[in-house]
């Protein structure tokens, strides 16, 4: 699974939107469409339910964004982490 499309899914999730989360993502709305795209193709599933007005998650988008959210923080926490064990003491020694 592709973690790029996976942030992606999430920022649209959260928005309720593929154009706002382009503007999140600093991104074309084309490329957020390309994104999901081949996350469900990826997962031969249909996450969101889309009309001219509003998007909604299926059951599995619901399954997958819980899942998703889980991944994101705990590779948060990887980040610091290893920010915390990698980062050099500075100062003046007394």
């Amino acid at each position: 699974m592709n973690l790029t499309y996976l942030q992606t899914f999430l920022v649209v999730a959260d928005e309720h939107s593929f154009t706002r989360a382009a503007e999140i993502l600093d991104v074309s709305k084309g490329l957020v469409s390309r994104h999901v795209q081949k996350l469900e193709e990826s997962l031969n599933a249909k996450l969101f339910l889309r009309s001219t007005r509003s998007i909604s998650l299926t059951e599995v988008g619901e399954e997958l964004y819980t899942k998703a959210k889980q991944i994101q923080l705990l590779a948060t926490e990887a980040e610091v982490r290893v920010r915390d064990i990698t980062q050099e003491v500075s100062g003046d020694l007394k």
